[in-house]
């Protein structure tokens, strides 16, 4: 129970700084995780994770979600399915890449504190 309130805790004063920093509300708290920790889950805002961990979960939502919207639509019925994998891989890291990037940026720009800071 104590660690659940340090949670709380941390996350008040991250949504605070981030309000300070001036984010725009859908990069502080969006409705999705509201909802994912109305859900029980002790999610933190994207800004607080490393970009690498961003990097690595945003590359592999996106190569799930590429591969799979592209299996159904068109690659089920091909015969070689190596040079499809090999391109949701790539596109995934590009992705990732990207996405951590732009993440550790914005987290420079707005001076944001790391979350075991908080």
């Amino acid at each position: 129970m104590n660690d659940f309130t340090a949670y709380e805790r941390r996350l008040a004063r991250a949504l605070e700084e981030m309000k300070v920093a001036s984010l725009q509300q859908d990069y502080r708290d969006s409705w999705f995780d509201r909802l994912m920790r109305r859900c029980g889950l002790r999610l933190r805002p994207l800004n607080y994770y490393s970009p690498w961990q961003v990097a690595l979960f945003g590359g592999l939502y996106f190569s799930l979600s590429y591969g799979g919207g592209m299996y159904l639509l068109s690659w089920r019925h091909s015969d070689d399915l190596v040079g499809p994998l090999i391109g949701v891989l790539v596109s995934g890291s590009v992705f990732g890449a990207a996405f951590g990037t732009f993440v550790a940026i914005q987290r420079r720009r707005y001076r944001l504190s790391r979350w075991k800071d908080l």
